[in-house]
């Protein structure tokens, strides 16, 4: 009988220090380090360097709002979104994506992609006039009243309007 009552009590020893204690101990480590982030990241969203403008996101849009854009920093990447056009469409993937994005990294050249979602009516966005220009780092994209052209430094290019669109050229 006295062993029964070791055998249950060596039992729960087991349990607490050997599965239950590291358990523990790791969730701990990862309160921290979320905590962690969430304060960097509050940190660098709320105040940017000293003489540096802290801007990740860039939204704008042309004056007919066919043409939504977000140009990204770090990583210097433009992607703008058509929303009437009149070319035929490559269709949706197997995601239930459609086929209206076009992007240009610096460095790169721009390319036609794939995305779940739209740009249309992000409310950060500026309306780029007709005639205006927006450098982006080393990205420079113009609105004109024949469409939206973006180039980069490493020869990428897109033209987007309504009617078609024209890539690297």
């Amino acid at each position: 009988m006295p062993r029964q009552g070791y055998w249950q009590k060596s039992k729960k020893v087991y349990f607490k220090r050997i599965i239950i204690w590291p358990f523990i101990q790791e969730m701990k480590k990862f309160a921290i380090y979320q905590a962690g982030i969430l304060l960097i990241s509050a940190i660098s969203s709320s105040s940017p360097a000293v003489g540096q403008e802290l801007q990740r996101w860039r939204f704008f849009h042309t004056p007919s709002k066919n043409i939504w854009c977000v140009y990204s920093n770090p990583g210097e990447s433009l992607r703008c979104d058509v929303m009437n056009h009149a070319w035929k469409s490559w269709g949706r993937d197997n995601g239930g994506c459609f086929g209206h994005s076009f992007y240009l990294d610096n460095p790169g050249k721009s390319y036609a992609g794939y995305t779940s979602d739209s740009l249309k009516g992000s409310s950060e966005s500026t309306v780029l006039k007709y005639g205006q220009r927006i450098k982006l780092d080393s990205t420079i994209c113009e609105s004109e009243t024949t469409g939206l052209t973006c180039k980069n430094t490493s020869g990428g290019s897109l033209h987007l309007n309504r009617e078609f669109y024209s890539l690297n050229k």
